[in-house]
């Protein structure tokens, strides 16, 4: 959680990783934050047989 904060407050663009942690304890919290005005979009990527999820954020101020 603490690493999507910091995101959320970071100029430019932030990606995590592998954010299975952060969906396990918080539902739908992409969501909860774009009602807040945080612009999220969730990346899914398959690799093999395991699947990669993300978090991207984008400020409107990208440099």
């Amino acid at each position: 959680m603490a690493l999507l904060i910091a995101a959320l407050a970071a100029r430019g663009t932030s990606t995590i990783h592998a954010v299975e942690q952060i969906d396990r304890g918080y539902e739908r919290l992409d969501e909860r934050l774009g009602a807040l005005g945080a612009r999220i979009e969730r990346v899914d990527h398959r690799v093999g047989a395991r699947r990669l999820t993300k978090y991207e954020r984008r400020s409107t101020n990208d440099e």
